[in-house]
């Protein structure tokens, strides 16, 4: 299974979400054996990624988890929540796993967006 997991910590600029992105796409790549050919390519190693953990391990999960936690946990600071945004657009975690449905038996991203603001407080973690 390939996991990206962006719920530990707080994401404070788009930077350290780059940098967020490409650990955690080093970290799969690593526990897979499968370095990327070009690691500073979010986009392309997370396709490569998931065509390479198919053909070689046989692995068909794709699990995107709180997605959507970088753009929420600064939605009090709009700057940082619309960087936060363009940068998973970078990555292109969702259209990935679209164009991959051939190879992917299941894909998940999951995220806490079920919260809208105005609502109350988010809920704790």
């Amino acid at each position: 299974m390939l996991r990206l997991s962006f719920g530990g910590g707080v994401v404070q600029s788009r930077a350290e979400l780059d940098r967020r992105i490409r650990a955690l796409l080093h970290d799969n790549a690593e526990r897979l054996g499968l370095p990327c050919r070009d690691p500073e390519d979010p986009v392309g190693c997370f396709a490569e990624l998931i065509g390479r953990a198919h053909a070689e391990h046989g692995e068909r999960v794709v699990l995107v988890d709180e997605y959507d936690k970088p753009i929420l946990d600064n939605l009090t600071r709009p700057d940082i929540a619309r960087e936060a945004r363009d940068g998973l657009r970078i990555c292109r975690a969702l259209s990935i796993l679209t164009s991959a449905k051939m190879t992917c038996r299941l894909p998940l991203a999951g995220g806490r967006h079920a919260w809208l603001p105005g609502r109350g407080p988010m809920p704790p973690r």
